[in-house]
């Protein structure tokens, strides 16, 4: 009897498929062994054994019964090692799907192979056509190969897309096997010894746009920085109590509608969004147990930032900066109410909530369309999650794709769009300066994570997501080794650059978890840590942060902008600590950055 090796035919395939698969692997029949595996071997080299061959070329056609639905960018490589199953591979940078048809319904253990001898450079996604499975990026590093195993239920065709949330994907191999089991995804890595032609060193992980440059350099040792959360806290609460003197207050006139508003000690006036700043940063420091004593300061603060939106304009013409903030402080507030039910009485949040429905053409500034619509995008999704309006996923998507309404897509993409530069990075553009200031680039993607952690599910979410976690592996290489974002330019010598990115970096570090891509994961949560320390250095003897990064005495204004002032950058400084904090999580081990390995430059 004449069976087929390694190749569960009998069992998977039924029908003409039997018969036309049977033909193509004629070289595998070998006898009397069992039948088991379907496995594919993607590339142009020698065919691994017991194996089918699939290329870049290799199309779907039901005579066949498996190949690529859309492999007209797809290529091929072959690195001649380490094996024949893993030297050669298939690599796209657009999403492209691989089918096998005429299968037995069932579960499956399914098995893909990914990896290059050459770069470590690659992050290959697969997504199971028609299944709600998630399965975890793999991201092997230089002369790596990442395993990927998970079970799939599949009915006479399965379909495989893969695709990348950075540069390139690459397929090595897919192996099924019928399994009475299920296994929950996991991905094994495995490294093989690469030698170089010219010294026998392991060469660089570079791309293949950068010249081959012929050093290596060393790490010096590194230490988890294990930050406490505590830190942050600690921190927070002190500048938040000297904030909190500077809240307008009439004793005499209780119905003044400027109480509780946040009083800049050296402008003397209410600056933009210091006030309903103030309730979110005490809200979040609620939530940790902290600030008791504030609790009415800052209800008295959301009782006059919600008035501000309701008569219109708000502050300063900043009501895109205001929404976010008080919905997730009303959150906190009425999780509380409990605990404090003077301070948050039910007529005191209902008032704020009918506030919070005011259309925001009557309070958002609406004529500035760049980082300032970002902020906007993250409040209207949020108070359409509360009920207050309902075309906030219209709205947005609008402000992502329409360039009338800002064109966010446009701002991060240009660089390839336009531009056509290779490499790219999707770094955001402002078009306030020139050159670019990176600080609004944290502040950007920061804002569109928040929506995209907090379940934003427009038809745009999984492409910005892309784009950001793209954006924010290049912001990576340029963060320093004590963990300071680039200074400089329009904003850019504010603390908050620090800590808007540590609100970036929480952010993508909880998504890359969740996706499985955990040496991503953690990466951005070792540079959150040396981001918060960083702009720790400037908290002054009197609670406060240094608004600009210098110890100069606050009055004097150092290196501020015009628009710079204690009430608002304070309140924007600790804001970007209450995001990171609200997203922080434990489990996620610190790795290395960039920086503190070394071994490439950037221009």
């Amino acid at each position: 009897m004449v069976q087929v090796h390694e190749f569960a035919v009998q069992q998977v395939l039924v029908g003409r498929r039997f018969i036309s698969l049977l033909s193509l692997l004629s070289p595998l029949l070998l006898v009397g062994q069992a039948l088991a595996d379907l496995q594919f071997d993607f590339g142009e080299a020698a065919v691994a054994a017991n194996s089918v061959r699939v290329d870049a070329t290799t199309s779907f056609s039901d005579e066949r019964g498996f190949g690529w639905l859309d492999g007209a960018e797809l290529s091929s490589r072959d690195r001649s090692a380490p094996d024949d199953a893993r030297r050669d591979f298939v690599v796209g940078t657009k999403p492209a799907t691989f089918r096998i048809s005429g299968m037995k319904p069932g579960n499956y253990s399914l098995e893909v192979v990914s990896g290059d001898m050459d770069y470590g450079d690659h992050a290959t996604r697969v997504r199971v056509t028609g299944s709600p499975l998630r399965l975890p990026v793999m991201t092997p590093a230089l002369a790596e190969f990442a395993t990927l195993t998970a079970s799939v239920q599949t009915g006479v065709s399965l379909d495989l897309t893969f695709d990348s949330p950075q540069n390139n994907w690459v397929v090595n191999s897919i192996t099924l096997s019928p399994s009475d089991k299920e296994e929950a995804p996991r991905i094994a890595l495995q490294r093989e010894e690469k030698k170089s032609g010219w010294s026998g060193e392991i060469e660089p992980s570079l791309p293949e746009y950068l010249p081959d440059l012929r050093f290596h350099l060393t790490a010096r040792p590194w230490r988890p920085a294990n930050a406490p959360r505590s830190e942050v806290v600690d921190q927070m609460d002190r500048a938040i109590h000297a904030m909190s003197p500077l809240q307008f207050w009439d004793e005499d006139d209780p119905g003044n509608v400027k109480n509780g508003a946040i009083i800049d000690p050296f402008d003397h006036k209410e600056v933009q969004y210091g006030t309903p700043l103030f309730a979110f940063n005490v809200a979040t420091l609620l939530r940790e147990g902290r600030c008791a004593d504030l609790v009415e300061p800052a209800a008295r603060a959301m009782d006059r930032a919600t008035l501000d939106i309701s008569d219109g304009p708000a502050n300063d013409w900043h009501g895109e900066f205001f929404c976010a903030a008080m919905v997730k402080a009303i959150r906190v507030f009425e999780d509380l109410q409990n605990s404090y039910p003077k301070a948050f009485t039910p007529e005191r949040l209902s008032t704020w909530k009918k506030r919070m429905k005011t259309p925001r053409t009557r309070f958002f500034n609406m004529k500035v369309k760049q980082n300032w619509r970002t902020f906007a995008m993250k409040g209207e999704w949020l108070r359409q999650q509360d009920g207050y309006i309902s075309d906030g996923v219209a709205w947005n998507e609008a402000c992502w794709l329409k360039k009338e309404e800002g064109g966010q897509r446009e701002r991060f993409r240009r660089d390839l769009d336009l531009y056509q530069l290779k490499p790219h990075w999707f770094f955001y553009h402002d078009d306030t300066a020139d050159p670019e200031t990176f600080a609004y680039n944290g502040a950007t993607t920061a804002n569109l994570l928040d929506s995209l952690l907090s379940g934003y599910d427009g038809p745009s979410a999984q492409e910005m997501q892309d784009i950001i976690s793209h954006n924010l592996r290049a912001s990576l290489l340029m963060l320093s080794g004590s963990g300071e974002a680039p200074a400089g330019g329009r904003t850019g010598e504010h603390i908050w650059d620090d800590s808007i990115y540590a609100n970036a970096f929480q952010d993508m570090a909880v998504l890359a978890e969740r996706e499985g891509d955990l040496r991503f994961a953690g990466q951005l949560q070792r540079a959150v840590y040396l981001l918060l320390r960083s702009h720790a250095r400037f908290q002054q003897e009197n609670g406060w942060f240094s608004i600009t990064k210098n110890l100069f005495p606050p009055a004097l204004k150092n290196r501020y902008a015009s628009w710079s002032g204690v009430a608002n950058y304070e309140g924007f400084t600790l804001a970007c600590c209450s995001e990171t904090l609200l997203a922080m999580k434990s489990t996620i081990p610190e790795q290395p950055i960039p920086s503190e390995i070394g071994g490439y430059a950037m221009q």
